[in-house]
């Protein structure tokens, strides 16, 4: 029974057969990709998944201003004026992509990027750029290549990570819940918004993680380069949606509670990860600006208007503004966008501050600096307030746990039940791996429940039960645990601790 509680502890008749165990991590890497090309395939027909589109490349303006985002040609931007509640994108200078990137080759033209904050924040031109380079229009009604190539990798990565810390059964079982959840095939096939970056983020920083905890894996190196690698996910997912900001604390609290590390090495790894981050994301920021810098040039020269500006679509104090909404709102917040904006433009305007829109105020290089400061403010004077957010967003997280589902290919199963008993038996389990010493698992489980982070800090109340990933973490635990149970009572035997 002990042993059991060990969950997906390395059996040692794998130990035994290191051939057998390679060609099985081999099967599984090969099996993933297989596995959700059959769910992309069948995305747009599956009934469980959420019907909530975005349209933004769906015409052929749009799709132009992706090729110029790629820096394939110019392409005039949005005026400033809304039309219909859609961006009315200027016509471009040629008639097909064709003859833009013939022109650009005879000319020899720089490539040049779309100052385009309408579409997406600006790493999303990353994402879309192998739909644009395949030729694929992007539509609501079919994947968007990009993101199936990030959600597919993502699970692999976590899948090896897991099988290197000797948790094979526990990643199996992550594996396979996570990428049958509904909220996030839906996210990621049939949603064009960057709301699957957060997750896919999430995902990705755990694959770093996950092997650090392994009591062996000691090679400074080695340690160094995944914190990194961490940091710098964390700034390329929050280039593309700001809510992808959670991730790095999950790293940092990752690398604060490994086992069997000096804390000298623990913060060491710590420093690793921001600076990292600040490293990446800076360099982002400067690539983007200096991309708008060249296009207002090139927009110029064809007599095409300039927006100003050059600040992100949701940064990062836009999200963590609305996780205060919902339940914010006697200090004047909401948890929609327009409540953020309703609040920066006319502070921007009587601070006199550029702003180059008047509905959407994020346009004004001030507008993150805005929101940052109401929002540490209000944390520094009233702090039991802010408790108190998090406390009742904690509550209601766990009162919207989505039910959980295993799908493969057309075939589907889900299991509808409240949340609560699987928080309670994740709890129980790590009391009971705490008094058994097995810190290496313990720490997994509480990273695993860290991925609260982003329903607790940075997201809003429509989408908590589609944030929150410790619903699946959880009931992957009890699954590794039951068959871990199951092959001790038949001979199997488990090792005390991964190595």
């Amino acid at each position: 029974m002990a042993e059991g509680l060990g969950l997906a502890r390395q059996r040692r008749w794998m130990a035994e057969h290191p051939k057998l165990r390679a060609w099985l991590l081999a099967l599984g890497l090969l099996l993933i990709p297989l596995w959700q090309w059959g769910l992309a395939a069948g995305a747009a027909d599956d009934p469980d998944l959420p019907r909530k589109f975005h349209r933004t490349g769906n015409n052929k303006a749009e799709i132009f201003a992706y090729y110029h985002l790629l820096g394939l040609y110019p392409i005039g931007p949005n005026d400033g004026h809304q039309s219909g509640g859609e961006p009315r994108m200027y016509r471009p200078p040629f008639d097909d992509a064709r003859a833009a990137m013939d022109w650009m080759q005879d000319r020899s033209r720089p490539v040049i990027m779309a100052h385009s904050p309408w579409f997406m924040d600006p790493g999303y031109v990353w994402v879309y750029a192998v739909d644009v380079l395949l030729g694929r229009k992007v539509s609501e009604a079919r994947p968007i290549v990009g993101q199936a190539i990030l959600f597919t990798a993502a699970s692999m990565a976590l899948f090896l990570a897991f099988w290197f810390a000797r948790l094979e059964i526990l990643g199996a079982a992550t594996v396979l819940l996570l990428g049958s959840a509904p909220q996030l095939v839906g996210r990621v096939y049939l949603n064009e918004n960057g709301f699957f970056a957060s997750p896919v983020t999430v995902m990705l920083v755990m694959a770093c993680v996950i092997p650090l905890c392994r009591e062996s894996f000691r090679l400074p190196a080695w340690n160094g380069l995944l914190a990194a690698l961490a940091g710098a996910i964390v700034a390329l997912g929050q280039s593309i949606r700001g809510e992808s900001i959670a991730g790095i604390g999950i790293a940092v609290v990752a690398c604060l509670l490994l086992p069997h590390r000096p804390w000298r090495w623990r913060l060491m790894l710590v420093v690793v990860v921001l600076t990292a981050y600040a490293l990446v994301a800076g360099a982002i920021q400067r690539h983007f600006v200096a991309a708008y810098e060249r296009t207002s040039e090139v927009m110029i020269e064809h007599n095409r208007p300039v927006m100003l500006g050059y600040d992100v679509l949701h940064t990062t104090w836009h999200t963590i503004w609305a996780g205060l909404g919902d339940f914010g709102q006697g200090k004047g917040y909401g948890p929609y966008d327009g409540d953020v904006w309703a609040y920066v433009l006319p502070l921007a305007r009587k601070l006199r501050i550029d702003v180059s829109h008047p509905v959407r105020a994020e346009h004004s290089i001030n507008y993150a600096r805005l929101a940052r400061e109401k929002v540490l403010r209000d944390i520094a004077t009233d702090p039991v307030w802010y408790a108190g957010v998090v406390v009742r967003r904690a509550a209601r997280t766990v009162a919207e746990t989505p039910p959980l589902r295993l799908a493969v290919g057309p075939w589907s199963a889900s299991f509808a039940f409240p949340g609560w008993p699987l928080y309670l038996a994740l709890l129980g389990g790590m009391a009971a791996l705490a008094l058994l010493r097995r810190g290496t698992v313990a720490v997994i489980a509480l990273l695993w429940f860290g991925t609260t982070s982003m329903p607790l800090f940075v997201t809003t109340l429509n989408t908590l039960a589609s944030e929150s990933l410790v619903a699946y973490a959880a009931a992957a635990m009890i699954v590794a645990w039951l068959v871990e149970f199951g092959l001790s009572r038949t001979g199997y035997r488990t090792s005390q601790s991964p190595r």
